[in-house]
């Protein structure tokens, strides 16, 4: 790992890109080293970005366990917004990861934060037609009653659309 860190300007630059490529060994190996969490790429992105765009669950879980034997605010990292005004949450909705949305679910993943195209989780996989993830969503969060009724909209369509490519 010593080797590999050396081409990267520092500790948390090697682990945001452990976090993106999947290397479990290289990225629990930082918490060693008591590597910031907060730390950002030029994206402004997070290690959890990284691992929900990705899929990599098993160290997404990994952090969530170090953020919590640390103290640290688990909450503003899985809610941290990257340039675009986008959470770990929204990613994992555009990337179809139906493993890691639950987990950021139970973890404090805040449903209602918009990117700067004024859209939430929901609206951004209604809009994609990602129908498993509206399902996952529906399953696994509690709705206002106007996320309830958009939501009830967009799962009409989302039917009706299906029922018109049947035909």
């Amino acid at each position: 790992m010593q080797q590999e860190e050396e081409q990267y300007s520092c500790l948390e630059e090697f682990f945001i890109d452990s976090c993106r490529f999947g290397d479990y060994e290289d990225a629990i190996g930082c918490f060693e080293d008591n590597v910031d969490l907060f730390w950002i790429d030029i994206n402004q992105n997070n290690c959890i970005h990284m691992v929900s765009a990705n899929g990599h669950l098993s160290i997404l879980v990994e952090i969530i366990q170090y953020s919590k034997k640390t103290n640290i605010d688990l909450h503003k990292l899985i809610n941290h917004q990257n340039q675009y005004g986008c959470t770990p949450l929204h990613w994992a909705v555009f990337n179809n990861q139906l493993a890691i949305i639950p987990v950021l679910l139970q973890n404090g993943a805040d449903i209602s934060i918009k990117n700067l195209n004024g859209l939430t989780c929901i609206d951004e996989a209604v809009s994609l037609d990602k129908t498993e993830v509206v399902e996952l969503l529906s399953k696994n969060i509690s709705l206002t009653e106007d996320q309830q009724q958009t939501f009830n909209e967009a799962t009409d369509i989302l039917e009706q659309e299906d029922e018109d490519q049947v035909e």
